[in-house]
């Protein structure tokens, strides 16, 4: 920006300032000269919360590096000390003559400067009103209305953008064409906006797989819609500092990934603070309460174990408000762990860092494109609950879900929500895919969250344990003998046994537990599983065995009549990650 002179903003000074292109200079008390005071400023306007309160200054300062900063002052400052108006001004970039005298004519400046331009003062991202006429990224920049001041602005990084919308339609979004679970990961990315406007709660998917599935790679491609796909980010935080990290993204994507970093004592009530989309109530320095931070946010989380997993660590159970918060999804349970189409690469790994390079180059410009088009269709909110509702119904027809069951019909508004989202993006011209293709990809991912709930519940009371030693009680004598120096001319169906172990074919493994991961962790735990010393849970047979497939080796003592009537440990919190 240009540098102001004195017959810019001469007028707007007050009496004694004036304005050079170095600075503001200050008059001596005779009258006969002037010295220089601080670099330039430009006071931009007045502004107060919607609510009428917090009246504050808003200036712009420029640096040494030649950029203007925008800095709020609160007028409340101006009865403390003068570090608490200056300190924040001075860590900003603005150069300041030496001595008290200074600081004191400066805030005098401040407190006497005049600009009947009034503004509105937001603390968090999102939509500034009922209107849905104004939204506000993470980094302060607002679509719609100019004169709207981000109180709060977050890492200059938060809500940044790299590449055209053209570049991540072409990079990323196109690749999500016959990729439901990746699909239906970028539409939940979109769902932010529409949750306001739709009086929706928060709340979102968690995908489980084990390492190097893909889960990982749809968290970042989700969260490019928005900004730089997340890196370091994760669950590892405080329950204040979650929120804190929620209320700064509301109304966009919260990605976390790792979920097993979390502190396993606290996940349940940091699962109940997301979905219900408020802080800690707190006092204020006045000693009344001061007004909770709020948030509407989809969220996306990822790790090799789910929550209920996580929390048994600590002895907490989970109960079903956790799992409504955050619906488990499999991310390995499709053809290529967590992908159906790999777009001509040759192996999931080919496909996945196809996919990185596209989002670590292009992002940023999706969400805000998407923001836009509701503006200007801010109108249709009618039109986009029936959307819902067509949803649910045509979900609820197919897969058969009962109008009594309150909690199916919960996880089925989400996907129809995030069914809406995905399919208004593609309408925008946003993600390159074809008309229904965001419909599909919710319904048939419901479909699956269906049937991974119907697993889990049909053996509630079964560990790991019990589930294994009943399958090798009846299928023990139907294992191919392994002999040292005998070759197994073909692979066994069911698996393997020696002296020591049964071997469990890795595809009956995956069939015989819901929870392949957790049910090795519950054998492992007890001393019944035997690994090669990694960090995974399986066991590569010898080279007698043909092609040394990976299977599942179970010591034998699993049938050992007084093993079996001990009472299983809790494994969850005795095994190694996978």
């Amino acid at each position: 920006m240009q540098a102001m002179t004195t017959d810019d903003l001469h007028g707007h000074l007050p009496s004694g300032y004036y304005m050079r292109d170095d600075g503001i200079y200050i008059s001596d008390a005779a009258g006969q000269g002037f010295s220089w005071l601080c670099s330039p400023l430009r006071l931009v306007g007045e502004a107060r919360t919607p609510q009428g309160g917090k009246w504050s200054l808003i200036i712009e300062l420029l640096d040494r590096d030649d950029r203007w900063k925008l800095h709020v002052i609160p007028r409340e400052l101006f009865v403390g000390a003068l570090p608490k108006i200056i300190a924040p001004l001075l860590g900003a970039g603005l150069q300041l003559a030496p001595g008290t005298g200074a600081m004191k004519h400066l805030v005098t400046l401040l407190q006497t400067w005049r600009n009947e331009k009034l503004l509105l003062l937001v603390e968090q991202p999102g939509w500034t009103s009922r209107e849905f006429t104004t939204f506000v990224l993470p980094d302060g920049t607002a679509i719609g209305d100019n004169d709207v001041i981000f109180a709060r602005p977050g890492r200059a990084s938060e809500a940044s953008s790299e590449g055209s919308l053209a570049d991540w339609r072409s990079s990323v979004g196109t690749l999500c064409n016959g990729n439901p679970l990746l699909m239906l990961g970028i539409s939940l990315a979109f769902a932010g906006p529409l949750m306001e406007m739709l009086g929706e709660e928060s709340g979102g998917v968690h995908l489980r797989a084990t390492s190097a599935k893909g889960k990982s790679t749809i968290v970042r491609a989700a969260s490019s819609v928005w900004g730089p796909p997340v890196g370091s980010e994760g669950w590892n935080a405080t329950k204040n500092g979650l929120e804190a990290a929620a209320a700064a993204a509301s109304g966009t994507l919260l990605a976390i990934d790792e979920i097993a970093e979390a502190p396993a004592s606290e996940l349940g009530n940091m699962l109940y603070l997301l979905g219900n989309g408020r802080g800690k109530l707190r006092m204020a320095l006045s000693g009344s309460c001061a007004r909770s931070a709020r948030w509407h946010l989809p969220i996306i989380s990822a790790g090799e174990v789910s929550a209920a997993e996580h929390m048994r660590t600590a002895g907490k159970h989970a109960q079903a408000g956790h799992e409504m918060r955050l619906l488990e999804l499999g991310a390995e349970d499709r053809p290529y762990g967590a992908f159906d189409d790999l777009h001509g690469a040759g192996i999931p790994r080919d496909f996945a860092e196809r996919l990185k390079t596209g989002y670590s180059s292009c992002y940023g410009t999706a969400g805000p494109a998407f923001v836009r088009f509701l503006i200007a269709n801010r109108h249709k909110v009618v039109d986009y609950r029936s959307y819902i509702e067509r949803f649910c119904a045509l979900a609820s027809d197919r897969y058969q879900v009962p109008a009594g069951d309150g909690q199916t019909q919960r996880a089925l508004w989400r996907f129809a929500l995030v069914a809406l989202a995905g399919s208004l993006a593609t309408r925008a011209g946003i993600t390159g895919w074809t008309h229904h293709s965001a419909l599909h990809a919710a319904l048939e991912m419901f479909g699956a969250w269906l049937q991974r709930r119907a697993r889990g519940a049909s053996r509630p009371q079964q560990d790991g344990v019990a589930v294994t030693r009943d399958f090798l009680q009846e299928a023990a004598a139907g294992l191919q003998v392994v002999e040292a120096g005998l070759a197994a001319p073909v692979p066994a169906p069911l698996g393997w046994r020696d002296q020591d172990c049964f071997y469990v074919a890795r595809d009956v493994w995956r069939k015989l537990h819901h929870r392949p991961d957790e049910a090795a962790r519950d054998l492992e735990a007890q001393g019944l599983l035997k690994t090669n010393g990694g960090a995974g849970w399986q066991f590569r047979m010898p080279r007698s065995v043909l092609g040394r497939p990976w299977a599942y080796a179970v010591s034998v003592q699993i049938l050992d009549e007084r093993h079996a009537a001990a009472r299983p440990s809790d494994a969850a919190g005795g095994g190694k990650a996978a």
